[in-house]
């Protein structure tokens, strides 16, 4: 499609390649460091004077409207922006897998909660209100300190008040939009950001429900509640900023947050023994550990301090996310990172590269340890081949994306289209399942084997698919829980997640009975799951654990 922009008449044209993304309001395009926000109804976009009164906010964490865009027959349709390449939605980080593939710690949570704070008081400062201040139009760039403030055209300015809030951030005690209904949906996601779950979330003797438990002011500092088990102890905020949280949510202040840095000092559970779960800790190294698996005997670790494998060190920890590959019939190990965007890889048995120029945005693994690459518009897969001693990096393309509106997940791209999005699976080489999503944002996702989990945000709250794929339609189960994306699949087909109050162990066969739980709580706060072999294992902190499920 082709638009001009106002200012100057100059044509844009937008291709499928610059897709992005698509919501309510209308589809976002990305083209040379600029976004294109159009319309599904014209009608909507918002008035010129709205638009100006936007565009005097100058913080640079606002993404503010730039140009107005029109049609060819010179209708407004849309406008202009500044693209923030690489960003996270805020949401994101509330995610145990992601927070733990990128090594997040409550001190990058306080550098963004202290980075919005500074945001939504320049807004305030320009006599603007945010209003729906939520965990989609929060992005978080890619190194965990910054953010940057998107659909501003829907915040309330003078003369345009404001006409939508999701649920999830609405003060029931308000009666109308001023900035202490900002500030209580500050407190809301940033309290999130810290704890994993939102601030009301849990379960109360006698109340039942968002509503009720607002209007009661009996939030996760009520001792009454207990909190749910994927949430993180609430020791990982800092000691003012949860005197204020409490203050908010118990008994309903309404003031601007204080500076949230000063005192950030994190804690961690540690797991414990239980009558239907039994743990061992297999290793401990020296530093909080990102990732580990263990593969037909070969455990390898990638903790803060560098690689493991089989509890030696063989080299530094690459920067960024990392993937853990196998190669050949005596499946070395070989680590897998993208910088500089291109594809980077460890041959751990050799403690040498492996040559690659693939053109590279993210990389993930498959279950039997194959590479899966983002290349430009394309999936790609990176089979690793032995020659001699060395290894050969041999990549192949499964499939065409759009490059602008796809991710990796652990095991799995995910790629967004107008119509909706999919799951893009490998179960075997040179294969790619495409799987149909339901509506909402996806948060994270994982594939292991032949069972794919996608957790989903949506306005009604957060919902899981859980998905198993082989011949014919996919069995799909879509449930209202946590978006937490916690899978092992083992070599005899049953899948063990993590579910709101507990383990649950699925039987091999679709909507087989046999589905049983064990109680989270014997896994302690924050534990994420990996497979060890043909079993099932749990990271928490420097520990490696095997799970024992009786």
């Amino acid at each position: 499609m082709q638009v001009f922009l106002k200012s100057t008449g100059a044509a844009v044209t937008l291709g499928p390649d610059a897709f992005v993304a698509q919501g309510g309001e209308g589809k976002v395009f990305a083209k040379d460091g600029v976004a294109y926000k159009l319309y599904h109804d014209p009608a909507g976009a918002p008035p010129a004077d709205k638009l100006a009164a936007l565009a005097r906010i100058t913080a640079p964490q606002v993404i503010t409207p730039q140009d107005v865009l029109l049609d060819p027959q010179r209708h407004a349709v849309g406008y202009t922006m500044r693209h923030v390449d690489g960003a996270h939605p805020l949401c994101r980080l509330f995610n145990k897998g992601f927070r733990q593939r990128h090594g997040l710690t409550p001190k990058h949570d306080a550098l963004i909660a202290e980075a919005l704070r500074q945001a939504l008081a320049h807004v305030h400062a320009h006599g603007v209100l945010v209003v729906d201040l939520n965990e989609l139009n929060v992005l978080v760039g890619a190194g965990f300190q910054s953010v940057s403030l998107i659909d501003v055209d829907s915040w309330q300015t003078p003369g345009h008040p404001a006409t939508a809030i999701l649920d999830s951030v609405r003060d029931r005690h308000a009666t109308r939009f001023d900035v202490g209904t900002d500030w209580f949906a500050w407190a809301v996601i940033t309290c999130q950001l810290f704890l994993g779950v939102h601030p009301y979330k849990g379960s109360h003797p006698t109340l039942k429900g968002l509503d009720a438990r607002m209007q009661a002011n009996a939030s996760v500092f009520d001792p009454q509640v207990k909190c749910p088990p994927a949430a993180r102890p609430l020791g990982s905020i800092p000691a003012d900023l949860r005197a204020w949280y409490e203050a908010v949510f118990q008994r309903g202040l309404r003031t601007p947050p204080p500076p949230v840095l000063p005192g950030v000092a994190p804690t961690v559970a540690a797991l414990t023994d239980g009558r239907s779960l039994t743990v061992r800790a297999v290793w401990q190294a020296p530093s909080p550990i990102l990732r580990a698996v263990e593969h037909l005997g070969t455990l390898v670790v990638v903790a803060e301090d560098g690689v493991w494998v089989d509890r030696r060190k063989v080299g530094p920890r690459p920067p960024g996310p990392v993937a853990i590959g196998f190669a050949g019939r005596d499946h070395r190990p070989v680590i897998a990172h993208v910088a500089a965007g291109r594809l980077h890889l460890f041959d751990a048995q050799r403690r040498a590269p492996v040559p690659s120029d693939l053109a590279a945005q993210a990389v993930t693994a498959t279950r039997d340890g194959r590479l899966l690459a983002l290349s430009g518009g394309h999936l790609v897969e990176v089979r690793l081949h032995p020659v001699g001693d060395t290894l050969l990096a041999a990549p192949r393309v499964l499939a065409r994306v759009r490059p602008a509106a796809t991710e990796l997940f652990d095991g799995v791209a995910v790629e967004r289209l107008p119509q909706g999005a999919q799951a893009l699976v490998s179960l075997a080489p040179g294969q790619v399942v495409p799987v149909p999503l339901p509506a909402g944002r996806v948060v994270d996702a994982r594939a292991d084997g032949p069972v794919l989990v996608v957790g989903l945000h949506t306005p009604g709250g957060p919902r899981r698919i859980l998905a198993r794929l082989g011949a014919g339609a996919p069995d799909m189960q879509d449930s209202a829980a946590p978006a937490e994306c916690e899978l092992v699949t083992l070599d005899r087909g049953i899948a063990v997640v993590l579910d709101a109050d507990g383990l649950s162990v699925l039987p091999s066969a679709p909507r087989a009975p046999g589905r049983r739980a064990v109680p989270a709580d014997e896994l302690g706060k924050g534990a994420t799951l990996t497979r060890l072999g043909d079993g099932v294992g749990a990271v928490q902190g420097d520990t490696v654990y095997a799970l024992t499920l009786r």
